[in-house]
């Protein structure tokens, strides 16, 4: 049985040093540094993409297709998690990350969820950033615990628009 999640007391530190790590991954996502995101990736998931390396790489390609698409990075915003949990001898938390574009027409929005992941009682995160993260996680995060609830897939917005799919009325 693992020991339960930090209490209160505890908790205010622990969440203003993980928004601190989640912000930095952020920012390299909108100035394309991918050494930089890739620092702040938990080491099991940059293995699982080949290593280093090969997931600097994959970034570099994503960028440049969406470059070619006159997609440009504008922003990434991240909000707190709502619920911090203890896997094993690991915390892990859910936080909302919205993303912003400039596109020929506009800006594109979107949001998605990243997984932080402390294994020093919260001083220091890393993230997992895959769009399914339910599927990633049982692969790389064995003792992962069940209270926590992730999200099935990615919700993407239109220009200025709701998310497709949505029925703006509701």
């Amino acid at each position: 049985m693992s020991a339960p999640a930090p209490g209160p007391a505890e908790m205010p530190h622990i969440v203003e040093n993980a928004m601190r790590d989640a912000a930095a991954w952020a920012d390299a996502w909108v100035r394309d540094d991918f050494e930089g995101q890739v620092r702040y990736e938990l080491p099991r998931f940059v293995e699982h993409w080949g290593g280093p390396a090969r997931a600097v790489a994959s970034y570099k390609r994503f960028a440049a297709m969406a470059k070619d698409a006159e997609n440009v990075p504008e922003s990434a915003t991240v909000e707190r998690p709502t619920q911090i949990v203890r896997a094993s001898h690991e915390l892990h938390a859910l936080f909302r990350v919205n993303f912003a574009s400039r596109v020929p027409f506009g800006t594109f929005s979107w949001s998605s969820h990243i997984l932080g992941v402390s294994e020093d009682e919260g001083e220091t995160w890393t993230f997992i950033t895959a769009g399914n993260l339910a599927e990633v996680v049982r692969r790389i995060l064995p003792h992962f615990n069940p209270e926590l609830k992730l999200p099935m897939e990615r919700r993407a917005c239109g220009i200025g628009g709701a998310p497709s799919g949505s029925d703006p009325s509701t």
